[in-house]
């Protein structure tokens, strides 16, 4: 069984479906009807800025930032196709970035055959078979597996990592090469979809040298991804994060924050935390982290590190509004 297979890995992957059932379903219909006649009619211009806004996120490759613009933007005008495949594309950015900043994905992979990975990405279909409350969308589940694939090749940490020799021209080779195989095959079934990634994982091992187990895991994270908005794949650090959090173990300083370039945003300070007793306040940027910044590590990193045991001690230099900079000795 996957969960067997994964913990024979040490638990350094893993794939967390969150599976859910809708049980009012005309009620929601109602609402979501009520919501869309509520909204003001979107001007050219408005949809025109905002666009504009997450391409300029796009061009920096801010991808949480794009992906919640996004996402914000799409609430209001939910009927816009443009903006749900900006979504999409935000989302599968910042996904492939945030697997890839991973050590434990990449721990993970190293030890990964292609028949591991395949068997993964089989037993992820039959879970999602058997238990999601919807038919299967077959097609869409290879499809979207198809966008995480072709951004992971425009990615930096991707190509460096796999494809690093391999010129512009090649690079746009192997996604028009993903994108013919899987447009010239019918998936109507798990079986299909199983058959189409292994020739899509087979031809760009022989075609370009990239590991098989890496193209399928793109498309494992694509499955996932494919279900709904609430179904995504954790790697073996983000699961043992979340059971972190679900037990009570780590804890954090008592900051909502966004990742910025710079370092780490602070959106907002809780009262009488271990943030707000130090002196950090709604506007601060935290710079380092225990001596790391962002040129050492990614943003989502740093954020990663500010949780902790509680009653640990943790370092960070804080910038405020004012350009002033400070180290702060904070206690989870």
């Amino acid at each position: 069984m996957l969960v067997h297979r994964l913990i024979a890995f040490g638990r350094l992957l893993a794939v967390y479906l969150v599976l859910f059932a809708s049980v009012a379903t005309a009620p929601q219909v109602t609402l979501a009807q009520s919501v869309t006649l509520s909204q003001p009619v979107a001007t050219h211009d408005d949809l025109a800025v905002v666009l504009e806004a997450g391409s300029k996120l796009e061009r920096e490759r801010r991808w949480a930032e794009a992906l919640s613009h996004y996402e914000d933007a799409l609430k209001q005008h939910p009927q816009r196709p443009d903006l749900q495949q900006r979504v999409s594309l935000a989302r599968a950015h910042y996904e492939v970035c945030r697997r890839y900043n991973d050590q434990s994905y990449n721990t993970a992979l190293s030890t990964l055959t292609e028949r591991d990975a395949l068997a993964i990405y089989e037993e992820v279909l039959l879970k999602v078979q058997s238990h999601y409350v919807h038919e299967p969308q077959w097609q869409r589940i290879v499809n979207i597996g198809q966008i995480n694939m072709q951004v992971a090749v425009t990615e930096p940490l991707f190509v460096s990592k796999y494809l690093s020799s391999a010129p512009v021209e090649k690079l746009t080779a192997l996604q028009r090469d993903v994108e013919q195989i899987i447009l010239s095959r019918s998936v109507a079934d798990r079986r299909q979809a199983s058959q189409v990634v292994q020739t899509v994982a087979a031809t760009l091992r022989d075609r370009y040298g990239l590991p098989a187990q890496a193209a399928i895991l793109e498309f494992v994270s694509g499955a996932a991804a494919a279900l709904d908005e609430y179904s995504s794949f954790l790697t073996g650090g983000q699961m043992d994060e979340l059971f972190s959090q679900i037990e009570g173990n780590f804890v954090g300083l008592g900051v909502e924050l966004k990742t910025e370039p710079a370092g780490l945003s602070i959106v907002n300070v809780i009262p009488n935390g271990p943030a707000y007793t130090g002196g950090i306040r709604n506007g601060d940027l935290i710079v380092s982290v225990d001596g790391k910044t962002p040129a050492d590590c990614s943003p989502d990193t740093l954020a990663d590190m500010l949780r902790g045991p509680e009653g640990t001690k943790v370092v960070v230099a804080v910038k405020n509004s004012n350009g002033g900079l400070q180290s702060l000795t904070l206690t989870r």
